[in-house]
């Protein structure tokens, strides 16, 4: 604005004429836009270069080769899916507080629980400790009563499955992200899968979730659920609430 007074007063003082503030101004836009862009540039290289030395320490970082373990060999079909906490603490680094500490739990085979909290309180983190994408800093878990470690990562991961809040489809048909891009896919399992989603007819929809719960609790299986919404902790067999750092029942009428 003051460029442009400026310039007007130009013009009546016949220092300037009209047609040369009108290409003043033209150009001024141009410039300006061009020299924010370059700043904008400068930025996102200054940023490439912070997300360049993060992905340096993740892919750097020292961890421990996960191979199979002599115990790996074991028929799934036996292994009881009973899933078992005994004082299991967590944190990050040694100094840090522990995010929750001696936890312990018992989900028998084909049991619903529902873990909930307000946000912040630990129970994503007791979650990817349960799936063994964190190594609990104390205590053990235990699957079919065998140790994790005894059992092996590897053996592990094949009985287990998790949904994130926050899963996002990758570039493919519905197909190819049900059978995860599977060189050769059997059709009969993912139309199946497709059936007990009930996304065979249309997309996954909240008028579907009753649906889909069925479907899951006809399957028999131990689920772990982390949820907020009412609808969903409802259909848990009992809902245990993460208190400073430690599992507690909910107390009756507690949804209602």
């Amino acid at each position: 604005m003051l460029i442009v007074w400026l310039a007007a007063h130009a013009v009546l003082d016949k220092s300037f004429t009209a047609g040369m503030l009108f290409a003043f101004v033209a150009y001024r836009e141009q410039f300006s836009t061009r020299i924010a862009g370059l700043i904008d540039k400068a930025t996102e290289l200054a940023m490439l270069r912070l997300h360049g030395e993060r992905v340096a320490d993740i892919v750097m970082h020292e961890r421990e080769a996960e191979t199979p373990h002599e115990h790996d060999e074991v028929d799934l079909q036996r292994v009881p899916p009973s899933i078992e906490l005994r004082d299991v603490s967590f944190r990050y680094p040694p100094t840090e507080p522990f995010v929750f500490e001696n936890v312990s739990l018992k989900i028998a085979a084909g049991e619903c629980v529902a873990i909930t909290d307000a946000s912040g309180g630990g129970k994503t983190t007791l979650v990817k400790v349960m799936l063994g994408l964190l190594k609990p800093s104390q205590g053990e878990i235990l699957v079919g009563g065998t140790p994790v470690q005894r059992l092996g990562l590897t053996t592990y991961r094949q009985m287990i499955g998790t949904v994130m809040q926050s899963d996002r489809l990758f570039s493919g048909s519905l197909a190819d992200n049900t059978c995860f891009f599977d060189p050769m896919p059997d059709m009969e399992r993912i139309e199946a899968c497709a059936r007990l989603a009930s996304i065979d007819k249309e997309i996954l929809d909240m008028l579907n979730e009753r649906n889909v719960n069925d479907a899951v609790k006809a399957m028999q299986l131990t689920r772990v659920l982390v949820a907020h919404r009412p609808e969903t902790i409802a259909m848990a067999d009992r809902v245990l609430v993460m208190e400073r750092g430690r599992l507690v029942p909910q107390a009756a009428g507690a949804m209602s």
